[in-house]
């Protein structure tokens, strides 16, 4: 254990002392007030001191944050601290890869998550969902085991973990979404799961491991353009999201589509 903390210190020669000082103090009161007083913010605050990563990771969340009122924050402390534009990026830079570590370590220690990629750039479609917050991949087994209906996958809930980066633009996160409908085309493609694996993909075996099969039968004609309902692929999606969570990532309005990275992390 010593050994992977050790590979997620902190760079710190990048900065000089007085400016990581400043960036700790500022942060973490930055985060104090923000979380308790700021309408909208979620700080999860479900784990234990046995399984820390289920807390939310405050330094990642505040730097890569779409919430108006704690990017403000962000930029004043940015101000006020005389941050440059390359410093921050450095500190976006661990931010991120803290947060990929962490979650890295989870799923190391935790023998009921066996997927076997851990993030994939996938097209996300957006779809009426029933609940603000939720994701729909397609797996049945994830959103009955989400559900409460049956339990082929016995440790729910099971969630994911999506980045969004588009040139131009800032890039946006949102953690811990609940898988909770199937689709968008599929119902047995788990994509995430090799045809080997100790899950192993159920159907359309002769994929890649990753690559979805809606996206196959849009590009490249696969099962001549069908899905597993025999019904035509009309886009390449391999995650569908609520609304709520394509607004966290940005996309800027309910009818925009894009590429995005999701992490199986915490699912089977």
């Amino acid at each position: 254990m010593k050994g992977e903390f050790e590979k997620m210190r902190f760079p710190f020669k990048i900065f000089k002392i007085s400016t990581i000082i400043g960036i700790a103090i500022s942060l973490f009161l930055v985060c104090a007030f923000s979380v308790l007083f700021t309408n909208g913010v979620n700080a999860q605050t479900s784990g234990n001191d046995n399984d820390p990563w289920l807390v939310k990771p405050v330094l990642h969340y505040l730097l890569y944050t779409q919430d108006t009122k704690l990017e403000s924050d962000v930029q004043q402390l940015k101000s006020d601290i005389g941050l440059t534009n390359e410093e921050l990026e450095q500190l976006r830079s661990i931010a991120a890869e803290e947060f990929l570590k962490c979650r890295e370590f989870k799923k190391q220690g935790d023998i009921s998550i066996k997927s076997d990629i851990s993030s994939q750039y996938v097209y996300a479609t957006q779809y009426d969902a029933f609940t603000d917050r939720e994701a729909s991949l397609p797996d049945k087994y994830l959103k009955f085991a989400n559900r409460g209906w049956s339990y082929e996958y016995p440790n729910p809930p099971y969630t994911i973990n999506i980045r969004s980066k588009v040139v131009g633009q800032p890039e946006y996160w949102a953690y811990n979404v609940l898988v909770r409908e199937v689709g968008p085309w599929n119902e047995n493609d788990n994509y995430w799961d090799s045809a080997t694996g100790s899950n192993p993909r159920r159907i359309f075996t002769d994929l890649p491991l990753g690559k979805p099969e809606a996206e196959a039968a849009y590009f490249d004609n696969y099962n001549n353009g069908l899905d597993e309902f025999d019904r035509t692929v009309l886009n390449p999606a391999g995650v569908d999201l609520s609304p709520d969570v394509a607004n966290e990532l940005g996309f800027g309005g309910p009818l925009v589509s894009r590429w995005v990275e999701v992490f199986y992390t915490d699912l089977p």
